[in-house]
């Protein structure tokens, strides 16, 4: 797979993350022992292990945002099997708060597939919206 191939695959994953079939699209685009990690020192968050389980995790996520996060994907920098990418939400949660949140993903790939998700955002943001 060439830089530009897994930069595509990159915005692929974090655009399925919204869609209705986000299992299958998800799914397809990860391994199966994937590992997701919310980057924050903030109490609760833990380390995912695992296709299902991050499917899981983001089907918890679909239920907090549920008309999605209509994410906007800025830049995206690959360097091997290593994908920097920076995207922007524009979300409502379902307690009717706005989530404008903006995110540096950090994605490693295993082959064509993503084998690690590092998540880094306003994690004080999250805990506004969704924690108070």
């Amino acid at each position: 797979m060439t830089d530009s191939e897994r930069k595509q695959r990159a915005i692929e994953l974090i655009m399925a993350i919204d869609a209705p079939d986000f299992e299958k699209k998800v799914g397809a685009l990860v391994t199966d022992d994937v590992v997701f990690q919310l980057m924050t020192r903030m109490p609760g968050p833990e380390i995912v292990n695992g296709r299902e389980a991050f499917i899981a995790q983001l089907a918890a996520f679909h239920a907090m945002i549920p008309a999605g996060f209509n994410f906007r994907i800025g830049t995206v920098i690959c360097e091997g099997s290593d994908v920097a990418l920076q995207a922007e939400s524009n979300a409502v949660s379902a307690a009717g708060k706005k989530y404008m949140n903006r995110y540096h993903f950090y994605l490693r790939f295993d082959g064509d597939r993503v084998a690690q998700i590092n998540e880094y955002s306003d994690t004080n943001l999250v805990r506004e919206v969704f924690l108070s």
